[in-house]
Formats: structure tokens, sequence, C-alpha cells
């Protein structure tokens, strides 16, 4: 998951240019707002992602315990999602429209999934994630040049925070698919 969140990063740079979030010249400043859109476009690309998942987990998921968890990630990403929208918005930036096509293909394989060996594949893929999007939101929370964004990133983090500690907690709750 570590690489694919290297992958994300350039793609994000490189999507930056394509979507009109490239430096103009503008030297410094220009700089700056390219980074700031790439914090941008990671921390939507996750919330995308993990809002397709937490939908798989409330369609597919078999305890309630897995059910009320992808509720809580669908709701708070979304709510997430709406303000990183909101933001690039105000700055002229395109968010992405959807999962990336790494993302979607770890979310092609949790569709595909038996249920009964969902619940623990849909856990082990959020605590990466989390983890993934915590490195994200600490970087812009530290280097973002708007100052929006580094206290979007600081709250979200917060959030990301807990996520990943009852995906892990649930984790570990989890019977053995082997078993």
């Amino acid at each position: 998951m570590r690489s694919v969140l290297v992958l994300v990063a350039t793609a994000s740079l490189a999507g930056c240019a394509l979507l009109g979030m490239h430096d103009d010249g503008a030297g410094a400043a220009g700089a700056s707002a390219q980074q700031d859109a790439g914090y941008l476009h990671d921390i939507s690309q996750g919330n995308l992602e993990t809002i397709a998942a937490a939908r798989l987990a409330v369609a597919k998921g078999q305890s309630l315990a897995v059910k009320r968890f992808g509720r809580w990630m669908l709701d708070e990403h979304a709510a997430l999602e709406a303000q990183a929208e909101a933001l690039a918005r105000t700055k002229g930036f395109a968010p992405p429209s959807g999962p990336d096509p790494r993302g979607q293909a770890v979310l092609d394989e949790l569709q595909a999934l038996a249920s009964e060996r969902f619940e623990s594949a849909y856990l082990q893929q959020t605590v990466e994630g989390q983890a993934d999007m915590l490195q994200v939101l600490d970087a812009a929370a530290s280097r973002a040049h708007d100052a929006r964004l580094r206290m979007l990133a600081v709250q979200a983090a917060v959030h990301a925070r807990q996520h990943l500690a009852e995906a892990r907690r649930l984790a570990g709750d989890m019977p053995d698919p082997a078993r």
C-alpha cells in the first residue's frame, strides 16, 4: 500500500499539470499552489476510495459492527470530501471524480470477494488506507501553504486516527477465515 501512495503522489503531481494546477511561471507562488493542489488531490483520492469501500461494507458486511463502521466511514469521509472539494474549487483546482485505476482495482477485488471473506479484507484494506491517508494529512498539515488546507488536514487527521484505531480493533476481533 505504501507503494500505491508513492504512485498516487507521483500521479497527482502529473495530474495537477493536466488539471490546470501547474506552475504558471510565477515561481514560488506557483510551486506552492502546485504542492497544495497535490495534497488536495491526494486527500480527495483517499476519500473517494474510502467512500466506495465503505459503501461495500454497508452492503456486503455480515456483522453489525462492520456495517456500522462502514456507515461511520462513509459519513465522515463524505463530509471531509465535501470540504476538500469546496476548498479545491475556491483555489481553482478540479478534484478527482472517482478512484484512480489502482484504487478501483482494490475496490473491484473487495467487490468480488465472497461475503465470509469480505469483512477481514475490507478491514485490512481500511487499516492500510487510513495509514496512508494519515501520511498525506500529516504532510499537508505541516507543509501546505494555504492555512485553510492545513486546518482541514489537522482536523481530518484526528478522524483518520480514530478510523485507523477502530479498524485495527475490529480486524483483531474478526475470526480467522482460514478456520
